[in-house]
């Protein structure tokens, strides 16, 4: 789980949380409306996160 703190710049209202074993697809044309956005620091976490759950070994360059 990765924690996203509640603030202007990501739109949320309360602290919530990325489950990295829930990943789910879904098409662009399912997004109404942005409410809020993470940074690069975050997007490259989640990113590590997510492929290390799919595979230990690995490493992002």
């Amino acid at each position: 789980m990765i924690n996203i703190k509640a603030n202007s710049s990501t739109g949320l209202n309360k602290t919530s949380a990325i489950d990295c074993f829930q990943v789910k697809n879904f098409a662009n044309e399912q997004l109404i409306e942005k409410i809020g956005a993470v940074d690069d620091i975050l997007i490259k976490h989640i990113h590590e996160t997510v492929a290390k759950t799919l595979n230990p070994n690995y490493t992002l360059i």
